[in-house]
Order: C-alpha cells, then sequence, then structure tokens
C-alpha cells in the first residue's frame, strides 16, 4: 500500500469523454488504458460468434432508450392490441457530471493509494470504500466515486485515485482521507460557509488480468455521486453502494467484453437517481426513498453464460420506479425467480418477466405493469401474480407465454394463481388468449366493464362476474374494487 501527497495550483485538465469521467487532475488515466483496450481488442476473435448477439443487445439498448425519449404519458397506449405498450415518462439518462461543480478553484491535492487482493488468502475477499460526510456538507462538499477499468500493467489489483479541489485551499485538510489493508475511509470536517466549495473526485481503477474474484464489493457515500463502468472484468458476490443524495449508474452496456459479473447486488438511495443496466444474475435489490429509479433489467449472455436469476426486488417511498426489461435477449428458459416491485407513493412503470411469483403493490401511487410469462419446467410448477393498491390506477397486462421458451416445456397460463385488488380507483386488466381456467371479479361501487371470449359457465349480476375459460386450464383469477372502475377484458 502507497500513498503520495502532492499539493499544486489550479490549471487541471477535465477528460470529457461520456461514461469515462474520473474527474479533473485524472486525465492521464486514458493513457494508462491503452494497453488495457489493446489487450481486449486482441482477444475479440474469440468472441466472433457471439458478436451477433452483442449487436442485438445493443441495438435493443438503443432502440428502448429512443422510444424513452419519445414517450410523454404515463398509461398503457393501447391494451386492446395484441402487445401493449407502455409510455414511460423520460428515464433518467447517466451524464458526464450529474452535480455542479465549484465555478472557483485556487487548491487543489492528488492522493493515490493500492491495494493487493490475495487470491490464496482463505478469508473474506473484500474491499470497502466509505464516505461519512454528513448530510449537511453537500452545502460545501460535491464530488464523485467512478470505478474503472485499470490498466493491465498498474502494480496493484485496486489502484484508487482522490483528487481534493477547493475554493478555498484551507479547506483541503478538512478532507480526511484514512486507508486499511481493505478499505479507503473519507470524512469531511464541515464548516457551515455559503462562500466555500471544495470537490472530492475518487477514482477506483480496476487491474483486469487476472479476473479477480470478491466476496465482497462495497460503496457507501452520503453526498458524492457513484458510477460504474462496464469492462471491469472482475467477479463480485456481493456488490453494495449506497449514496444518500447522489447519483448512482452502472453501466454494463458492453456484456460481451470483459464483463463485471455480480452474482448478488443491493443499491440504495435517500434523494438520488439510480440509472442503469442491471444483471440479475443471483439477488437484485434496488431501493430508493424519494429519488427516481430508472433501470434495464438485462439477462447475462454469453458463452457458458449460466443464467438463474432468484430474485428481483425495487422499491421507494415517495420516488418513481421506471423499470424496462431487454425482452429481445432475454434467454427463452424456465424461471422460477421472485419479483416484488412496490411503491408507498410514487408512480411504477415496468415490464417484467414473470418467473414463480410477481407481485406489485402500492399505497397510494399509479402502476402500469406488463408481464411475461416464460415455459415452466413441469405442469404443476408455481406461478403466482398479485397486484394490489390501496388507492390509485392500476393497469395489468399479462402477455402470451414467450413463444420460444414453450418448446419442450409447460404453458404456465394453465396452471396460473393471480389476485388484483384496489380499494379506490381503476384496475385494468388484459389476459391473453392462451389463459385457461376460473376467474371472479367483484365491484362494490362503480362500473364494472368485462368482455371474453371462449367463456363458459358465465354468471354475471350486480358488481360481479364470474367465468369459465376453456376446459384445459386450471388457472384462477380473481380481481376486486372497492369504489372506482373494473375493467376486465379476457382472451382477446
Amino acid at each position: 500500500m502507497a500513498t503520495k501527497t502532492e499539493n499544486e495550483k489550479v490549471g487541471l485538465e477535465e477528460c470529457l469523454q461520456c461514461h469515462r469521467v474520473p474527474g479533473p487532475g485524472l486525465q492521464h488515466h486514458g493513457e494508462d488504458n491503452k494497453e488495457s483496450t489493446s489487450e481486449s481488442s486482441m482477444r475479440a476473435w474469440e468472441q466472433t460468434l457471439s458478436r451477433f448477439q452483442y449487436w442485438v443487445l445493443l441495438l435493443a439498448l438503443l432502440t428502448l432508450s429512443l422510444q424513452i425519449l419519445r414517450f410523454r404519458s404515463s398509461t398503457i397506449s393501447d391494451v386492446t392490441t395484441p402487445l401493449a405498450r407502455l409510455d414511460f415518462p423520460m428515464t433518467p439518462h447517466p451524464r458526464a457530471r450529474t452535480y455542479e461543480g465549484c465555478s472557483s478553484i485556487t487548491a487543489a491535492e492528488d492522493r493515490q493509494f493500492e491495494f493487493n487482493i490475495t487470491a490464496e488468502s482463505t478469508t473474506t475477499k473484500r474491499w470497502q470504500l466509505n464516505d461519512s460526510a454528513v448530510p449537511e456538507s453537500r452545502k460545501n462538499l460535491r464530488g464523485d466515486i467512478t470505478i474503472d477499468r485499470g490498466s493491465l500493467f498498474q502494480t496493484s489489483d485496486i489502484e484508487v485515485r482522490v483528487v481534493v479541489r477547493s475554493s478555498e485551499g484551507s479547506d483541503l485538510k478538512n478532507v480526511l482521507i484514512h486507508s486499511s489493508d481493505f478499505a479507503l475511509d473519507i470524512d469531511y470536517n464541515f464548516q457551515d460557509r455559503s462562500d466555500l466549495c471544495t470537490e472530492v473526485n475518487v477514482l477506483v481503477l480496476l487491474r483486469p488480468w487476472p479476473r479477480r474474484l470478491l466476496d465482497l464489493f462495497d460503496v457507501r457515500t452520503s453526498v458524492f455521486d457513484i458510477l460504474f463502468n462496464p469492462l471491469l472484468n472482475w467477479e463480485v458476490n456481493n456488490l453494495i453502494a449506497h449514496t444518500s443524495y447522489g447519483d448512482f449508474t452502472l453501466d454494463t452496456t458492453e456484456p460481451w467484453t470483459d464483463p463485471l459479473i455480480t452474482h448478488n447486488v443491493s443499491v440504495s438511495s435517500i434523494n438520488g437517481t439510480i440509472f442503469g443496466w442491471f444483471i440479475p444474475d443471483e439477488h437484485l435489490d434496488i431501493r430508493n426513498e424519494h429519488g427516481e429509479i430508472g433501470i434495464f433489467i438485462c439477462p447475462r449472455v454469453g458463452i457458458n453464460s449460466p443464467f438463474e436469476p432468484k430474485s428481483i426486488s425495487i422499491s421507494s417511498s415517495s420516488g418513481n420506479i421506471h423499470a424496462e426489461t431487454v425482452f429481445k435477449v432475454w434467454p427463452p428458459q424456465s424461471y422460477t425467480h421472485r419479483t416484488t416491485i412496490e411503491t408507498v407513493s410514487g408512480q411504477v412503470h415496468a415490464m417484467v418477466p414473470h418467473g414463480s411469483y410477481t407481485n406489485f403493490s402500492s399505497g397510494s401511487g399509479n402502476i402500469s405493469c406488463y408481464i411475461e410469462p416464460y415455459g415452466a419446467a413441469r405442469p404443476d410448477a408455481v406461478s403466482e401474480i398479485y397486484t394490489t393498491s390501496q388507492s390509485g390506477s392500476f393497469n395489468v397486462y399479462l402477455s402470451s407465454a414467450n413463444e420460444n421458451s414453450l418448446a419442450g416445456k409447460y404453458n404456465p397460463l394453465l396452471n396460473t394463481v393471480s389476485e388484483h385488488d384496489v380499494g379506490e380507483g381503476k384496475l385494468r386488466l388484459r389476459y391473453p388468449y392462451d389463459w385457461y381456467g376460473e376467474m371472479e371479479a367483484r365491484i362494490r361501487h362503480g362500473v364494472l366493464e368485462f368482455d371474453g371470449s371462449s367463456l363458459e359457465d358465465m354468471e354475471r349480476g350486480e358488481g360481479y362476474v364470474k367465468a369459465k375459460r376453456g376446459r384445459k386450464g386450471e388457472s384462477r383469477m380473481e380481481a376486486s374494487v372497492g369504489t372506482g372502475i373494473l375493467d376486465v377484458l379476457l382472451g382477446l
């Protein structure tokens, strides 16, 4: 572990490359990475067979991004069409810098730290970066933490460069940095002064080869932004990231080339934005209290890259949630994962793959969701869907099972249990043609609208309807609204 300190005057250039901005004073990082870039190019021939899928994924991501920019409203546009289209409000996108830099800089300090991960160690392999600045310090303090691909020839597994710049030279000493064997701690002696501005840019460089396996990679900050760039070529069992008032971005848009493999991911914020391309290799947990969540849920793709997600959990208090699955490249196989998306009062717009369990819930926010099932390994495989809202508008579109996933498998829509409940508001349900079973819909006060195909044993009365669709399915669906509107289309 080595430490270097240098005080210097302003005159540091900024790197303006998108997704590669480590902060002023670190422009030589791009030069260090030339060897790593060449190394990736040399191995490109090994991925020739996968190039087609790779470009399909990138095209899908680009298409989805362009579509999101076009959308304005927050409802399902035309639920009577064969495939419902969700209209997303503009989803937050990563930017080179999400915070406002200091307008006047008079002094700067550059420090460097090195860490090594011992492959032979039997103890827990971990690395942590912790910013302990109090939330009030964001009045004077700002900055970012960037995790990026380092050089193949750097002397340590993890190289950390910290640049501190301030409008007042005396404030440099108030940024406290301490390093241990497997951690870097940052603190700030906050001074409540409106005329003081200090920036901290932290660049964490991971040596891409040999690939390191960590049990824990933990980054926590109160005020800084966090950015994970692609091409990291590390594997992490548990990735934990938290920023209370900064923004978080995870960029995995180059999945074929030296990806960051994260088995369990937990990302949280209080009032920042969480954005990125997330791969739920095992457990994915994203939480935001008041800030927005805007994510793409992507599969793990590649030769000899098994993909068996276990759980997807997304939640907020009042922040909006925008989650879209890249279905074009989602592997057509059986899934047993559990998906839970919930908010207290935020708006939710989501497209998710259904495994064994899917649950959407809201206190008072509006929800629009598109759910796509996949072929089941057994005819009696567990398949449950639940949506609940105390008040608000709830739009649920359940699609037909993915056609390619049904080869040699069973249609889960023949054995799905689903319940939909809204206390006060509007509940709109659209079920596909290949759903077969029994249904019951009830409303205590309001309007019930219902239509369907291939219905048998239909019973309809004041505020309720019961029916059986087809004879080959054992699915059961219940829908209820206390006060408002209940609109159901079944098999149309």
